[in-house]
């Protein structure tokens, strides 16, 4: 890789395979040598494991509402263009997540600030690094193909990176005991199971469930036979109508699902398992007279509202 000469790489590798090091050894080097490095990432989250560390939304200014077409908010003459145009080198990390637009619009912006029109991100050393197994991009009430369409590996762009791959599991090179979770986990996101495709992920046995001792996990993709889901919730939840009153048992147990109408649907039978007495109580459906803001509110409308941490109305 040369600094002087434009590339663009992607980094991929599994969680754990040292893909954070590795951004961290190149971007030290390259501030080491006196000169500029930007590090940003699709999440916050992922942002703070880079040191000086931003979302790409906010250093290279992309807009929300991003399209193929899409310019960010870069003047010519603003301190962001002037911060590309000295950097040597940019790593941006869970690029998979992001949309290919937002990664369009900034090779768009780079070739315009850079006066580059011919060169990728305007000739610019560009890292891409992530998963392409772990979360794709959000695409709202998109199909499959739509949600696959959406992925960087689907960008003009992608004919001009080259792959470069981390294969081993650093964290769990001494760790025996964590392989066969980590081997799991590796052939659910693969999907190179038949009954994968289907919607149906079997279950490790008890005590390989989970990574973290002492909490039973149930996992449940929300497209199974309800067969399926009558069985995971007697199994996470064991003697339920018995044992749901004693202090910690509900603490310790979960089941994950990717979608909140299958975490409803879930709640409300677990909660019909319980003995006793139901209860029904309505949540407010009306607003205050003479309140301005009323204007248009319907009962309807009030009745769709779900708060975090509250049951549905």
């Amino acid at each position: 890789m040369h600094l002087d000469q434009g590339s663009v790489f992607f980094l991929d590798g599994l969680g754990g395979s040292g893909k954070t090091f590795v951004y961290s050894v190149l971007l030290a080097f390259v501030r080491n040598e006196g000169h500029v490095a930007l590090a940003v990432a699709s999440s916050g989250i992922a942002a703070l494991l880079l040191q000086g560390g931003q979302t790409s939304h906010s250093a290279f200014k992309i807009p929300i509402d991003v399209h193929r077409d899409s310019l960010c908010n870069v003047n010519a003459s603003s301190d962001t263009a002037k911060l590309i145009r000295a950097a040597k080198l940019i790593v941006w990390d869970e690029a998979p997540a992001q949309h290919q637009h937002c990664a369009e619009a900034v090779d768009h912006t780079f070739r315009n600030v850079l006066q580059q029109a011919e060169s990728p991100f305007g000739g610019k050393v560009i890292v891409f690094g992530g998963d392409f197994r772990q979360c794709p991009p959000v695409v709202a009430r998109g199909s499959r193909p739509a949600i696959v369409g959406a992925a960087l590996k689907r960008s003009v762009l992608w004919r001009h990176v080259q792959v470069l791959a981390l294969t081993e599991n650093m964290q769990l090179r001494d760790d025996l005991a964590s392989r066969p979770y980590a081997e799991y986990i590796l052939w659910v996101r693969d999907g190179t199971k038949p009954s994968v495709l289907e919607g149906e992920v079997p279950l490790l046995p008890h005590g390989n469930a989970t990574p973290s001792a002492g909490i039973e996990i149930g996992l449940f993709p929300g497209i199974a036979r309800r067969a399926n889901l009558d069985g995971l919730i007697s199994s996470v939840f064991l003697d339920l109508p018995n044992m749901y009153a004693e202090e910690g048992y509900m603490d310790g147990r979960a089941i994950l699902t990717a979608k909140n109408v299958v975490v409803n649907q879930i709640n409300t039978d677990i909660t019909a398992g319980m003995p006793g007495d139901e209860h029904v109580f309505f949540s407010a459906d009306t607003v205050e007279a003479g309140d301005d803001r009323a204007y248009g509110i319907t009962t309807e409308f009030l009745n769709t509202i779900t708060l975090p941490e509250m049951p549905l109305h």
